[in-house]
């Protein structure tokens, strides 16, 4: 008797088993048809939308200045500005 359940118990799990590969696999079959159709949005190029902002220093007659500098779009911001 005991050995009838493990059998069917056996029997059960590998069919549970292949049922959810089966099934996720038809999932992913599902998605990867849905793909094509965002491909237009690849073909955009990718900007980024904060400007990446960072400090300039320069020693002239002995003193520190800074002034602030924007990498994205190669600009100056502001005056330069003695460090204390």
């Amino acid at each position: 008797m005991k050995r009838y359940i493990k059998s069917t118990f056996s029997l059960v799990f590998a069919a549970m088993l292949s049922f959810s590969v089966f099934a996720n696999s038809f999932c992913m079959l599902n998605v990867q048809a849905a793909s094509p159709s965002e491909a237009t949005y690849s073909d955009t190029e990718i900007t980024p939308r904060k400007p990446n902002i960072g400090w300039r220093y320069k020693v002239e007659n002995g003193k520190l200045y800074m002034r602030q500098y924007n990498y994205s779009t190669a600009q100056w911001i502001g005056e330069w500005i003695l460090v204390p």
